[in-house]
């Protein structure tokens, strides 16, 4: 949910023209021609925090130079610093511009920049608080105290924040998706969506409206939008482990299992030593069905990471698809002891049959639920293998049986 704290680069130096103004007026005012050191600590830094900072060290080394422009050049500093992750020189040298120019919002912005990376989240909300107090127009500084709040847990405080970002300047979209995504954990999913959608007529490419789309597509079971918005973000963004993640969940739990595997490939070849990427590729040959081939992946991801109690959990479904009941039930022990509460565990091996029937009833579009999980009500998986067993004339328990896999797989497989 939370962005980096490095947004604040582009609130705090993203300056309207009337800002523009009074920084070129403050270093105009010396007769100086040093508009290229004022371009690069002020205006439009450079992306290598070490040249920001000389940048800003030049144009202090002026003497002549007044303190309004002495204040600019150290609120420049101070963003340098934060950037550097210097943290507490950052704090003087914004300290340094407060005290030289008190109706100076932008140093209280980096100020705030700096406690906010410290965790200081008091420190911070004053400093953000008093900028705005200074500026009531600036929109960015509204949307920086919400991402305070939202560390905090803060949520409605947040959202208040965020309306009056929208409010401000309803055409910059990220407001729109940082309200979304707060709106989404409040329980308002439409308001969420109708956000996203503004958000992303206003920049088709905003990765993260697609992939916030996805999540909140996916709590609601519309399993084929989901895939479809992580698939685009995945495109939009190809390196993304995010986006390859999400689009390998989507596409599974749609029942689009090439892509789900493809998705899960692209998750492996960002990041291959990672256990989250191995387990998904793991999870997603294991549900082909893949057993043996899924085997390595889910060794692999144990292998980087001991305590990773899902790998554990797959690797255990991946031993029983193998006949391997001793080592499922072992995996299965040791996924417990790591989390205890993330199944009612001691049902979890009588589910994998359940698991492999969903798979292959979506597959034929008799069953829309999740794959795996949603084991408190096993209803519509009943209905589906009732469906089922009418087409095919058996008796009609609504039970999932080895038999009834295997002429399920039978099935898939033909079609």
């Amino acid at each position: 949910m939370v962005r980096s704290v490095a947004i604040l680069l582009s609130i705090v130096l993203g300056l309207s023209s009337q800002k523009l103004t009074a920084a070129t007026k403050a270093f105009s005012d010396t007769k100086l021609e040093r508009a290229e050191i004022v371009e690069l600590c002020i205006v439009r830094p450079p992306a290598i925090p070490s040249e920001h900072l000389s940048a800003c060290d030049s144009l202090l080394a002026i003497t002549e130079l007044s303190n309004d422009a002495r204040a600019f050049a150290n609120m420049g500093r101070a963003e340098a610093l934060r950037r550097l992750g210097e943290l507490q020189a950052s704090i003087d040298a914004a300290s340094e511009a407060i005290n030289l120019k008190r109706d100076f919002p932008q140093a209280f912005l980096v100020r705030a920049g700096a406690f906010m990376a410290l965790e200081d989240w008091q420190s911070a909300i004053s400093d953000v608080s008093t900028a705005i107090d200074l500026d009531r127009g600036n929109a960015g500084a509204y949307a920086f105290r919400a991402e305070i709040y939202i560390r905090r847990n803060q949520l409605t405080f947040a959202l208040g924040d965020l309306e009056q970002a929208v409010e401000l300047s309803p055409e910059v979209a990220q407001f729109r998706l940082t309200r979304a995504t707060v709106s989404f954990s409040l329980g308002q999913a439409d308001k969420a969506l109708t956000d996203i959608r503004e958000a992303l007529k206003q920049e088709p490419e905003l990765v993260g409206g697609y992939l916030l789309r996805t999540h909140i597509y996916m709590r609601q079971r519309v399993y084929n939008r989901a895939a479809a918005d992580a698939a685009w973000a995945l495109e939009l963004a190809p390196n993304s482990r995010e986006a390859a993640d999400a689009a390998s969940v989507a596409h599974t739990e749609a029942g689009q299992f090439g892509e789900a595997l493809a998705a899960a490939n692209k998750f492996v070849e960002i990041v291959p030593e990672e256990a989250d990427a191995l387990n998904a590729r793991c999870w997603v040959k294991a549900l082909q069905p893949d057993p043996k081939g899924a085997l390595s992946d889910c060794d692999k991801a144990i292998l980087a990471d001991p305590k990773h109690f899902q790998a554990l959990d797959s690797r255990a479904f991946v031993y029983w698809q193998l006949g391997r009941l001793q080592e499922a039930r072992v995996d299965l022990a040791e996924a417990e002891k790591l989390d205890p509460d993330f199944w009612d565990w001691s049902k979890r091996e009588g589910r994998f049959q359940v698991i492999l029937a969903r798979r292959y009833l979506k597959s034929l579009r008799l069953y829309s639920g999740p794959i795996d999980g949603d084991f408190d009500d096993l209803s519509a998986t009943q209905e589906a293998v009732i469906e089922y067993q009418r087409k095919i004339g058996v008796f009609e328990d609504g039970k999932v049986s080895p038999s009834l896999i295997l002429r399920l797989r039978r099935e898939v497989e033909e079609t």
